[in-house]
């Protein structure tokens, strides 16, 4: 059940860079983590994101503050506050953003792409966060990477 949890909530953390888009769309989530791989279709609007995978579902309402962990196999769920504002902006600097470098054009998964490196600052007293991250048209994050490749996320369709 621990890796389960971690799984769904490691895409709590990720949602957030992904909380900004307004449109209204649903896509395939691949997360990947040394040698470990989490698939799940995610679903976003304005103020909701949900997630559903295999373990279960985690379902964000902004506004409100709030994320749902749905573990059905477990009969079990977990309610985690979160702070809105706190989440990563897409495109422009947005808070917790220090550093975005433009690299240029690469295409993911045969889609244009505009690719940067981004730094985060750190949580708590914790070092920055420094990520590669391919942004679509929309300025919507198609896939992130920390720069030493331990970690991956990549939305499709």
């Amino acid at each position: 059940m621990q890796k389960i949890l971690m799984s769904i909530l490691a895409l709590m953390c990720f949602a957030s860079v992904a909380s900004a888009a307004d449109p209204e769309f649903s896509a395939d989530m691949n997360m990947t983590t040394g040698d470990q791989s989490v698939s799940a279709k995610v679903h976003f609007s304005k103020n909701r994101m949900r997630y559903d995978m295999a373990e279960g579902s985690s379902i964000t309402h902004m506004d409100q503050g709030v994320t749902y962990v749905l573990l059905p196999s477990q009969k079990a769920y977990m309610k985690q506050s979160i702070e809105a504002d706190a989440m990563a902006k897409i495109g422009s600097v947005g808070k917790g953003e220090l550093e975005r470098v433009e690299m240029g054009n690469e295409a993911v998964d045969g889609r244009p792409a505009k690719k940067s490196k981004v730094t985060y600052a750190g949580q708590g007293q914790g070092a920055p966060m420094v990520v590669y991250q391919w942004t679509d048209a929309n300025d919507f994050p198609i896939k992130v990477q920390e720069v030493n490749g331990s970690w991956s996320v990549e939305y499709s369709n």
